[in-house]
């Protein structure tokens, strides 16, 4: 046999025993190899048969990814490995205990992660001389297995861990124990069969037989993380809560970055009242895992206990950007919201935790109450019904429907001019359709709107309910003929006028809107919309003769009424009530971005960019505010300054305007092709008269003067009274003397 072959012989030897060999023997046999290639080892975790392992030589930091799972040896695992390492700032390695193939390998060489694949992983233990240990410790499991009675037996002992597995991945943990207890009977110093036995008094809620098993266990190794976190585990369920805080700070110190270790220590440290402290954990764990949902709500949940709540809305807006699926960070945008007093961004908010989750009567109480708390009661009494409907013992829900029905009155017709309620089969169904509608399931939602119209085909509620089902799944001009027959047939018509106004809308026909709702202004909403319609066409002394409610009985009411005086040119008396707003409602952005805009009208610029930046600051994903402070900044002759503040906007929301606003601001620094590249996106996002313009005058200042005609002639047919492309049209043909 030739030294090739014995070579040969002895790595297939080699991987057969690192495959079979326990977790944790693998764990340190990987932390020896790494010692002896120099690599000072600073931290092991062992996860599902994976080691990862943090280490550290002259400067360099590396992630090392030690693994025997054969889906490891792949390009996934290369990904796995460079994801992990990154995170942490760290160099990746990748050892494995099989082979890759050429693609794996280029991956890796371009990913820049070190790949020790089965050949090298062989050529390593022998050359650092591990091979002799690993070759004695087979040959004793061996020794073993043939029979000698000088040792206990592996087979039986292994049978038995198998088996004890086996039934507590099954439940059956009383079953695990008469297993354990038979193989600690072989090895009475086998750490991990002392802490399986934990494990299994722990699921049987035997607390003091558990913490005894896990004392045996550290006994014999007194350095395992995971040990000392089940000890933690133990003593949490025994009250010992002190105690439980020092296990897992010895978990921890064997295993720096030990995930459940971190987050029970940070959770146990805020239930002994040591907010600061757990603070400090999360945010240790976020360095280490800067991903993680636990985390990330636990550090918000803390910040809120210590009154950051600014800080705490940050968080949950961070763990619902990574994790748009997270209940935890919707609720918790959300609370947070209500509790500082951002009314309408509080009920925004509610509506997104409700549209993760439809059936959760507690979520529709609670956006039931921020739209209450806004003003908004006819969205408030809906949320209020849904909530009931889903659990019909839900006292606070009655009465909070109950108290909004009393607050509308006082805004609405006396009840012998509003619509009765109506009884029998088709209101039931009228009722089924609602609570289906809430829960998202339309197509069932307008069966059942049909059925109440098949029985009462005059049915306002049934029309009603049918329309507004359409409306929500886009058939908007399916819904206008129910809407039209409940307008018809309703002794107070006004919901079905709101409902056809929110259709010509959502469909561009403001004007239409406002028609349908002129014969009910006696309706709060209908009063509001149509106000806000004329102040939109130029018109806000008529938008103010609507709006006569007294300050402060509705927040969306006087806030119209503020722009419509800003709309009216009274910046003054806008600004005051904003002002006043703004600091009764608390520091809305919404609030502050209006009150900024009124200020900038008028040419309190300092004061304006300052409320700005208290909207940004509550706000930071607010494209709106965004955009006015590049508006400002363009005002001031700011021009680089403007140009980052409309990018901030339009990473948050492409629309055109801003994509305009964007290109004057290159316009102003003289960078054409950025601002013919800004004017083109938005021409594409809406073919307006305003973006034509716009290219027309890059044409221009690039001598083009034929193409910068076209533009402006081109703008004219889309807006024949847009006076800029008039002048700019005349001037294009002076230059080239056209008659």
């Amino acid at each position: 046999m030739t030294d090739e072959d014995l070579e040969a012989r002895l790595d297939a030897r080699l991987v057969r025993t690192i495959k079979e060999m326990g977790p944790e023997a693998y764990r340190a046999l990987m932390g020896q190899l790494l010692e002896r290639m120099g690599l000072k080892v600073t931290a092991a975790v062992l996860t599902d048969d994976v080691a990862f392992l943090e280490g550290e030589r002259e400067g360099a930091k590396y992630l090392v990814m030690a693994t025997r799972r054969p889906e490891h040896a792949s390009e996934e695992g290369v990904r796995i490995a460079k994801e992990k390492a990154s995170a942490e700032g760290r160099a990746p390695v990748l050892i494995l205990a099989h082979p890759v193939d050429d693609r794996t390998a280029d991956l890796a060489a371009k990913e820049e992660v070190s790949l020790a694949d089965r050949d090298k992983l062989t050529l390593l233990i022998r050359r650092y001389e591990l091979w002799h240990q690993l070759t004695k410790d087979a040959d004793q499991v061996i020794l073993e297995r043939e029979g000698s009675r000088a040792l206990p037996s592996a087979v039986p002992f292994d049978t038995l861990i198998q088996k004890a597995d086996e039934d507590l991945r099954a439940g059956r943990s009383r079953e695990a124990l008469e297993s354990l207890d038979a193989a600690v009977a072989l090895k009475s110093e086998h750490d991990v069969a002392w802490r399986m036995k934990a494990n299994a008094h722990y699921d049987l809620g035997e607390w003091d037989e558990a913490l005894e098993a896990v004392g045996q266990a550290l006994r014999i190794r007194s350095d395992d993380p995971t040990t000392w976190f089940m000890a933690g585990v133990v003593l949490h369920q025994l009250g010992k809560l002190d105690q439980e805080l020092k296990a897992y700070d010895q978990a921890l110190r064997y295993a720096r970055r030990l995930h459940p270790a971190l987050l029970n220590k940070g959770a146990t440290q805020f239930a002994l009242g040591l907010r600061e402290e757990a603070l400090g954990t999360f945010e240790e764990m976020l360095r280490y895992y800067p991903r993680d949902p636990q985390a990330l709500g636990n550090r918000a949940l803390v910040l809120r206990s210590l009154g950051r709540d600014q800080e705490a809305l940050e968080a949950y807006e961070a763990l619902a950007s990574l994790h748009p699926e997270d209940a935890a960070a919707l609720t918790g945008k959300a609370s947070t919201l209500s509790d500082m007093g951002h009314l309408l961004e509080a009920v925004d908010a509610w509506k997104e935790a409700v549209a993760a989750d439809r059936k959760r009567a507690d979520l529709w109480l609670r956006l039931a109450q921020a739209e209450k708390a806004a003003g908004m009661l006819d969205e408030a009494k809906r949320s209020y019904q849904v909530a009931e409907s889903l659990d019909i013992g839900l006292e606070e829900a009655k009465q909070g429907e109950q108290s909004a029905e009393a607050a509308l009155s006082a805004f609405q017709p006396p009840l012998d001019q509003a619509s009765p309620r109506e009884d029998g089969l088709a209101q039931k169904y009228v009722d089924a359709a609602l609570l289906l509608q809430a829960l998202g399931r339309f197509e069932e939602a307008l069966r059942e709107a049909d059925r109440a119209l098949e029985i009462e085909p005059r049915s306002a509620a049934a029309a009603l309910r049918k329309a507004s089902i359409l409306m929500d799944m886009g058939r908007l001009e399916e819904a206008v003929p129910p809407l039209t027959s409940a307008l018809k047939g309703s002794p107070a018509p006004a919901d079905a006028a709101l409902e056809l106004e929110a259709i010509s809308y959502r469909m561009g026909r403001r004007d239409e809107g406002v028609r349908v709702l002129k014969p009910y202004l006696e309706d709060l909403e209908a009063r509001k919309r149509t106000a806000l319609a004329e102040a939109s066409a130029g018109r806000p002394e008529v938008a103010l003769e609507l709006l006569s409610l007294p300050e402060g009985r509705d927040l969306s009411h006087d806030r119209l009424r503020a722009l419509a005086l800003m709309s009216k040119g009274d910046h003054a008396q806008s600004s005051e009530l904003l002002a006043k707003l703004s600091k009764a409602y608390g520091p809305s952005p919404q609030l502050l971005n209006d009150l900024a805009v009124s200020l900038r009208l008028e040419n309190r610029l300092e004061e304006a960019e300052e409320a700005l930046g208290k909207a940004i600051e509550a706000e930071p994903r607010y494209p709106d505010a965004w955009n006015n402070l590049g508006c400002l900044h363009y005002l001031q002759g700011a021009f680089e300054e403007a140009e980052r503040a409309f990018k901030e906007a339009i990473l948050l929301d492409r629309r055109p305007a801003f994509m305009l606003h964007l290109g004057m601001a290159q316009l102003a620094r003289d960078d054409l092709d950025a601002a013919e590249a800004s004017f083109d996106s938005a021409l594409r996002l809406d073919a307006s008269a305003e973006a034509l313009n716009c290219l027309g005058i890059v044409a221009e200042r690039r001598k083009d003067n034929a193409r910068a005609l076209e533009l402006y002639e081109e703008a004219l047919k889309r807006a024949p009274e847009f006076r800029d492309a008039q002048y700019n049209k005349a001037r294009a043909k002076a230059a080239l003397k056209v008659g």
